[in-house]
């Protein structure tokens, strides 16, 4: 029980690597607060989450570009438990794959939104949630778009370098040892943002969310000692 008593946020959690990660936390012991944009669907990962923790989950239906929603969400939190331990903000979207400029202003915009300013605001509301933590971990998930410059991937990309600097700034401004950042790049995984990537793939051949969970167990276990991954 890795994560026993760690209370842990999940964004996008409704599926592939944030409904993986979710369970696996669950098995580790962590108290699990789960968003997503579907109830339907966080309450099917609730079922699962309580064959591992009796309690269930803490489900938040929302989406992460309701930014009006995140300081409620975080005195929930510390009205319920005080502190957060973990945050995985894993919640994003890819767009659509076009010249840039073909792209719409509202594409770009709920790109930009969703995988890039959302974490701002987790960051600005969550942040001071985590500083609570004996150890906290807060955990970014990136992609090797951020660095790849690849034609048609020009505002995913800069959605993800933008948060890779953002957050790679932000590790140097605290100062504070309790709390460790982290940017990971889960690879190529079976996800519905890989398949509407790369529809002809083979998915047979991709690695699976649950294959990868365990690196975020591993990321938010006390023993983890580096500041930053990529």
């Amino acid at each position: 029980m890795k994560l026993k008593n760690k209370v842990a946020l999940i964004t996008g959690g409704t599926s592939g690597i944030g409904k993986s990660v979710a369970i696996e936390f669950a098995k580790e012991g962590a108290e699990i607060i789960l968003l997503g944009k579907s109830i339907k669907k966080l309450e099917e990962i609730d079922d699962e989450i309580r064959k591992y923790n009796s309690n269930g989950a803490i489900l938040v239906k929302g989406n992460v570009k309701d930014f009006k929603a995140f300081p409620s969400l975080a005195e929930n939190i510390f009205n319920r438990f005080k502190r957060l331990d973990i945050l995985v903000s894993n919640a994003g979207i890819l767009g659509e794959l076009m010249p840039l400029q073909q792209m719409s202003e509202e594409i770009f915009n709920d790109v930009m939104q969703t995988n890039f300013t959302a974490n701002f605001y987790l960051i600005k509301y969550l942040y001071p949630l985590v500083k609570l933590s004996s150890n906290g971990k807060m955990i970014f998930t990136t992609c090797e778009h951020a660095v790849t410059n690849e034609a048609f991937y020009s505002i995913y990309g800069a959605s993800k370098a933008a948060l890779n600097a953002m957050i790679t700034s932000f590790s140097k401004e605290i100062g504070n040892p309790n709390v460790k950042l982290h940017l990971i790049d889960p690879g190529i995984v079976d996800t519905k943002l890989r398949h509407k990537a790369m529809p002809g793939e083979n998915k047979e051949l991709l690695l699976k969310p649950e294959n990868i969970a365990s690196k975020f167990v591993e990321l938010a276990c006390e023993e983890v000692v580096e500041e930053l991954d990529y």
